[in-house]
């Protein structure tokens, strides 16, 4: 995305809006690499010019669509004081999320970032939303060690979803990822 002095003006604002409202339109029925930005702006009505104002290409704008559309399915989680209290239940919660996704209206092909060529900003970018969240929720240091740590976790949780398993599988999985936790963090959950 491209930094724009103006940021906080108004009509700044509702191009970028409107920008984001067509592509997400546009994400119900075709994937973000089928999407052109001549079509993009004729959905917006705006020219390409003003497009390339805001935004360097379609990926960058997709990104910052998916960033808000992650940031809204993050704040629908409920179960955040899981994770000092009880991090088996917190990774059982987590594995079982996909249910969660029905309270945010997600656009079909969204998440189809398979030929998007931003698989790992995606990775990075929901890792990084839930560590934030969990150093705004818990009581465990804001630390680069601490932060590295939940990088491993939610790492090797986000791997382990990539080999598809059945749901039935989830209460096999979530006692295993959450040692990790458990080992971690051993002066969080001393008393658990």
């Amino acid at each position: 995305m491209k930094k724009n002095a103006n940021s906080n003006d108004l009509r700044v604002l509702k191009t970028k809006k409107l920008l984001k409202d067509s592509l997400v339109l546009l994400l119900n029925n075709k994937s973000i690499s089928n999407i052109k930005v001549t079509e993009l702006c004729q959905n917006a009505m705006i020219s390409k010019g003003t497009f390339y104002l805001h935004y360097n290409d379609i990926y960058d704008l997709y990104r910052e669509t998916l960033q808000q559309y992650l940031t809204q399915f993050i704040e629908c989680v409920d179960f955040w004081e899981d994770f000092s209290n009880d991090p088996t239940q917190f990774t059982l919660k987590l594995l079982n999320l996909n249910k969660k996704k029905k309270t945010v209206k997600i656009p079909k092909y969204l998440f189809d970032i398979k030929d998007a060529f931003i698989g790992h900003e995606f990775a990075k970018m929901i890792i990084q939303l839930l560590i934030d969240k969990i150093f705004s929720f818990s009581t465990l240091p804001n630390t680069k060690e601490n932060s590295i740590k939940l990088e491993c976790y939610f790492s090797s949780f986000s791997f382990i979803t990539f080999f598809q398993h059945p749901e039935s599988d989830n209460e096999l999985i979530a006692p295993i990822i959450s040692q990790q936790l458990f080992s971690f963090f051993p002066e969080l959950y001393n008393n658990l």
